[in-house]
């Protein structure tokens, strides 16, 4: 993600996802670098980037991007997305936790969910993208382990702490 941001190159960047995500993050990171050494994606430079890798369902992930020097004490951006539907709902509560605990006032999480997605053929097609999304995620090899109720989603984050600024669902985003 932040790849696609522009983000001034003073700014630290933490990527923070599986060793085997980062990996296939980098090496299409590297088979866009032109000949003139830089990327043909906008936004970090790659200097200011820092891997962390975690697995959200084992370990902490504010204790690993902290020994990275990460400082929790200053206001920070958090992107995570594309994350929740892989992970269980003790890693999920585990993890906002942590972020409303522990990262300054004024710190801003960005967060994806997926809607529960009806098992049934003929209901998926009632959920916005449902179908393709399950399938998707049977071809990664990657279950969906969490998928939020609809409606749901507001008093669940306020539920940690969490002031919702903004809840765009998928009809609001076309």
């Amino acid at each position: 993600r932040a790849y696609r941001l522009a983000i001034p190159p003073e700014i630290a960047l933490f990527e923070v996802d599986t060793a085997p995500t980062q990996s296939a993050k980098r090496k299409l990171l590297l088979s866009s670098t032109s000949a003139e050494g830089g990327t043909a994606i906008q936004g970090a430079n790659g200097n200011n980037v820092t891997y962390v890798p975690v697995d959200f369902n084992n370990e902490n992930f504010m204790d690993r991007v902290i020994q990275e020097g990460f400082d929790a004490g200053k206001p920070a951006v958090i992107v995570w997305e594309g994350v929740i539907p892989y992970l269980n709902a003790e890693s999920i509560n585990s993890t906002l936790e942590t972020v409303a605990k522990r990262c300054a006032r004024g710190s801003v999480l960005i967060i994806t969910f997926v809607n529960e997605i009806p098992t049934e053929a003929a209901a998926k097609d009632k959920v916005y993208g449902g179908g393709a999304i399950l399938e998707k995620i049977a071809k990664l090899g990657e279950p969906s382990a969490f998928q939020m109720p609809i409606g749901a989603e507001v008093h669940y984050m306020e539920s940690f702490g969490f002031h919702v600024l903004s809840h765009l669902n998928s009809s609001r985003l076309e």
